[in-house]
């Protein structure tokens, strides 16, 4: 009796872990990431959002998509965001990159060859050689949800340069169980 009360806690919990945890993070994150070069920075960036610019923020969603959404999707994805974990990306959430300690370190080889055994070296030896300021970085947030977890937004920013490059926040919606994106709502270059 005591084991059945037992696995019906568990069951219980699980589901309800489940359930709180986003549908399909790593697809979010892939899909975020996915024209973004071979670096990424390892400190996320954060979600900046403003209450007072929802009307822009729509309006921009309507230009793109020819809808709306409510003003408190939009409320709830600025205060979720601000609560975004902030610690340092790890290999498991990027599979697919290199993450580098910010524009002024080097890429150890040895590191880079232990994740990537058929990488082209030559890649790594340009990023070395080249002056910090030309290092293609990306730079994302970790994405920031409504309360039904079923929109989320992403910050991300190109890095290259200090005269050339920009970065924006997307708007991306679960559809079934798969995370699209739905519209740039801010966007900046410099």
């Amino acid at each position: 009796m005591l084991l059945k009360g037992t696995l019906s806690i568990l069951f219980i919990f699980c589901f309800h872990t489940s359930r709180s945890q986003p549908i399909n993070l790593q697809q979010l994150i892939d899909t975020a990431t996915r024209y973004s070069s071979l670096f990424v920075n390892a400190k996320p960036l954060a979600v900046d959002l403003e209450v007072d610019r929802i009307f822009l923020y729509n309006e921009w969603l309507y230009e793109q998509k020819k809808i709306r959404l409510p003003d408190s999707i939009f409320v709830q994805l600025i205060n979720n965001s601000k609560k975004v974990d902030t610690s340092h990306w790890t290999n498991k959430e990027l599979p697919s990159f290199i993450i580098v300690n910010g524009k002024y370190s080097q890429i150890n080889l040895q590191d880079a060859l232990n994740k990537f055994p058929t990488i082209d070296t030559l890649k790594i030896n340009k990023y070395n050689k080249a002056n910090p300021e030309d290092r293609i970085v990306f730079f994302f947030s970790r994405p920031g949800f409504d309360n039904s977890k079923s929109y989320a937004v992403v910050r991300y920013d190109n890095g290259h340069s200090w005269l050339m490059g920009g970065g924006g926040i997307k708007l991306y919606h679960l559809e079934g169980e798969t995370w699209r994106e739905m519209a740039l709502l801010v966007r900046w270059s410099y």
